[in-house]
């Protein structure tokens, strides 16, 4: 019951937090338009002046936005070159749309096509970045808020593909993803009320989207296919997130991870976990498993599972092993090729109302009761705490 009133808290709490930011960003566009009748862009150079500004051509070098209320429509064109192709540094009221950005190839490195440090309310739409291989991210925003991505390809980076670090209420939806050597989406360093939504994150070099030190996310309707390591992955005391909906196919590792260091309160704790598909990934379907050898609290403990499919994989369904306090109800975890839920070594999860059919290792633990696999009223024990 407790974690089931966190699931509600929490996402009553994120779903507050992301209607005001839309209400607020939407009445900032409406208020402070960008002035002026429009200039063109013929070559590299730093916008100092509010405006709206059109690429007449493609440019190669970077494009400085220094001022508010600036929109730079790339107008179809590209930016290339070793350096980064949009550079913004606190500012806001910013809109970059239509166009391509593209790095420059393997040779160099720490290129970004778009870095934002401390602005707020910044969108970005409908362009393609090509990383050609650099070390570099597609977007690079840190410690900033209210900014949306939508609409854009962004392929071969040398790192991630996006990456928010230390960002608040930012909305990152409707993204193809694909092919970067680090992660597709990455939050990290205190990243908290952030919409990660309906985005493709296919065929990356780690996951598809990686939640570090990061807390009150919400993570829903993302299709994570063909990622080296896990289709979604949380790490390091990223907590109170809510993962909905989400589909997690064909990828190396799990299809959701919540993954531990070996260091003292690390754990990932009141995470729900509801209506996602994890289905034909290398490993389990979901894990929440805690290594042996762990220092104490860095265990994954108080989430809640639920009403999550979880068939084919190449372990378990579902991963419990030395957690507690997990809610694991009305999951099905059918022909994987372990246990269709493992709980071995857990201590108080609360596991009923799950389907569990064809499993190569056998459907359940030992310690699960037949109480808890039919539904019937919770009984107490080593593993199971009415």
């Amino acid at each position: 019951m407790t974690s089931m009133k966190n699931f509600l808290k929490n996402r009553s709490i994120i779903l507050t937090v992301v209607g005001l930011f839309v209400f607020l960003c939407s009445e900032l566009y409406a208020d402070t338009p960008p002035s002026g009748s429009g200039l063109f862009i013929i070559a590299a150079t730093t916008i100092t002046a509010a405006g709206t500004y059109y690429l007449s051509n493609d440019i190669v070098g970077t494009v400085t936005i220094d001022v508010d209320n600036v929109e730079l429509d790339l107008n179809n064109k590209k930016i290339s070159g070793a350096v980064d192709g949009i550079s913004i540094t606190g500012h806001a009221a910013i809109t970059i749309k239509n166009g391509i950005i593209k790095g420059p190839g393997a040779a160099a490195g720490g290129i970004d096509g778009i870095f934002i440090d401390t602005c707020s309310v910044i969108e970005i739409s409908d362009i393609d970045f090509f990383g050609e291989g650099n070390s570099s991210m597609g977007i690079n925003i840190q410690t900033s808020t209210c900014v949306v991505v939508e609409r854009c390809n962004i392929l071969d980076q040398g790192i991630n593909g996006i990456k928010l670090d230390n960002c608040n209420t930012c909305q990152i939806s409707n993204n193809k993803i694909f092919d970067n050597t680090g992660s597709g989406i990455l939050l990290q360093n205190s990243s908290a009320y952030n919409t990660i939504s309906d985005n493709a994150c296919n065929d990356n070099i780690a996951s598809g989207i990686s939640l570090n030190l990061s807390t009150t996310n919400m993570i829903s309707r993302n299709t994570c296919m063909g990622n080296a390591f896990d289709g979604i992955r949380l790490n390091n005391v990223s907590n109170n997130n809510l993962l909905e909906e989400n589909v997690c196919l064909d990828n190396g590792g799990r299809g959701i991870r919540l993954g531990v260091s070996e260091s003292a309160n690390s754990g990932c704790h009141f995470n729900t976990l509801v209506d996602n598909i994890c289905n034909s990934n290398g490993s389990d379907g979901i894990f929440l498993f805690q290594s042996t050898g762990g220092e104490a609290g860095n265990s994954n403990d108080d989430n809640t599972v639920t009403k999550n499919i979880c068939h084919d994989n190449s372990d378990d369904g579902i991963d419990l092993t030395r957690t507690s306090s997990n809610q694991v109800t009305f999951n099905e975890c059918n022909q994987n090729a372990g246990f269709g839920i493992n709980d071995t070594d857990g201590i108080a999860n609360k596991i009923y109302n799950n389907s569990a059919i064809d499993n190569g290792a056998d459907n359940y633990t030992a310690g699960i009761t037949q109480q808890q696999i039919a539904g019937l009223t919770p009984v107490t024990g080593s593993n199971f705490d009415a």
